[in-house]
């Protein structure tokens, strides 16, 4: 079931999760950011797991103002900024949330207890754009979960690694 669960990208739930981390990574965290070069910020939140419905994951975000670059490959100046936003989970927050969902899925006495040997969460989304605008010239998106646990009595391993990589042209520019 739960390797099923990981298996469909179309749920609306995935769905509505990877639209949110889109729409972050592209608009939603750069607007009113006061960003120097090479500095990186830090905030803690909670966000929806893409992967298991409604359940909410604490993870620390890092945003941060890279470099000056060109726009695309074929321009000469450094008139974009590329932008870096990564999170990943506190691991033994991750494995408390992670036992309440098998709770969930079991029931109370079922048994089963999530303990894992391994795990990982991360997201890194990198943004190519015009800093007075916001136009965005490239964005790419890199999401990576994976578990190596004991579920009960049997070891389960589970993974997955979605990349997303956008270029826009802006005809007329």
């Amino acid at each position: 079931q739960l390797a099923e669960t990981l298996g469909n990208p179309t749920r609306p739930e995935q769905m509505e999760a990877s639209t949110l981390e889109f729409w972050n990574g592209l608009v939603g965290a750069w607007p009113d950011a006061d960003l120097d070069v090479g500095a990186a910020y830090q905030l803690e939140t909670e966000e929806p797991s893409p992967m298991f419905p409604g359940l909410m994951i604490p993870m620390t975000v890092e945003l941060g103002l890279v470099e000056r670059t060109p726009c695309h490959a074929d321009d000469h100046s450094v008139s974009c900024v590329l932008l870096e936003l990564s999170s990943y989970p506190d691991p033994e927050a991750l494995a408390e949330v992670m036992n309440k969902f098998m709770e969930g899925i079991g029931g109370a006495d079922s048994g089963l207890h999530f303990s894992p040997e391994s795990m990982d969460q991360t997201s890194r989304i990198l943004v190519v754009t015009e800093p007075g605008t916001l136009i965005p010239h490239r964005y790419t998106t890199t999401r990576s979960f994976s578990i190596v646990s004991k579920v009960g009595e049997e070891e389960v391993s589970i993974g997955r690694e979605d990349i997303t990589d956008l270029t826009f042209h802006y005809p007329g520019r």
